[in-house]
């Protein structure tokens, strides 16, 4: 839920809108003291949001210097550690995201994810399919199932295929169900010839291949995604720590 996301979350979404506004590409951010004031937040909420800032490549770190909005022009970097929409990645990432294909069908499902997400037998999910660009380049594909409706509110997927709106929080606003975690394989994958054709690659191009579960807490998963990315254009982070 939005009003139960922590503050450091919500300050690091104000650094993604501005950026491209107030906020450019190698700009040098105040420093830490300044800048919390300037937030109006503790200093310690604004170093737990440039942490996932930086952990999605929005800012960097350059020590004794400071920390600044990275420069444009290279690939979208997505942090396999949090749940960001693929057009706040992209924007921060200094490019230009759109989206170039949308289709939406309902029809049964494979038994395989019927059963994953918890659908009857024969029972009618939605599929979204859809293809984002980045800078004019076909770079990712989602593929989304999921339930017609859910927590008794009929879904309305057709915002989607309006860049601006995230299956995340268009989830979120309609039925009142939170995407809290995220379950899923990544694997490397030639590309198909229907693939080749839809990201204007050669066959057998290598693709990375992420294929998920989505759930309203760790015990209900309710939708499945595959998710396709150029690996030329999408770089995968991923963050790891000491277990303790």
């Amino acid at each position: 839920m939005f009003e139960r996301r922590s503050l450091a979350a919500q300050v690091a979404d104000s650094f993604r809108q501005r950026i491209g506004e107030d906020l450019h590409p190698g700009d040098r951010l105040p420093g830490e003291k300044d800048l919390a004031v300037e937030l109006g937040v503790s200093r310690t909420t604004l170093r737990d949001a440039l942490q996932l800032l930086w952990k999605e490549g929005i800012v960097v770190r350059r020590h004794g210097i400071g920390t600044f909005i990275r420069e444009t022009g290279g690939p979208v970097l997505v942090s396999l550690s949090d749940l960001v929409a693929h057009r706040d990645v992209i924007l921060a990432s200094g490019h230009e995201p759109a989206i170039a294909e949308f289709v939406l069908t309902r029809s049964v499902p494979s038994r395989d994810i019927s059963s994953l997400i918890a659908l009857e037998d024969g029972e009618e999910a939605w599929k979204v399919e859809r293809v984002f660009s980045v800078d004019g380049i076909r770079a990712v594909k989602i593929t989304d199932t999921l339930p017609v409706s859910i927590n008794g509110v009929a879904l309305d997927l057709e915002p989607l295929k309006d860049i601006d709106v995230d299956m995340i929080h268009l989830l979120q606003e309609q039925a009142r169900c939170p995407v809290l975690l995220q379950d899923g394989d990544l694997d490397v994958v030639p590309a198909s010839e229907e693939l080749a054709t839809v990201f204007d690659i050669k066959p057998d191009t290598p693709l990375l291949k992420l294929t998920q579960l989505n759930f309203t807490d760790e015990e209900r998963p309710f939708m499945h995604s595959v998710i396709y990315n150029r690996s030329d254009v999408m770089k995968f982070r991923l963050i790891r720590r000491p277990s303790h």
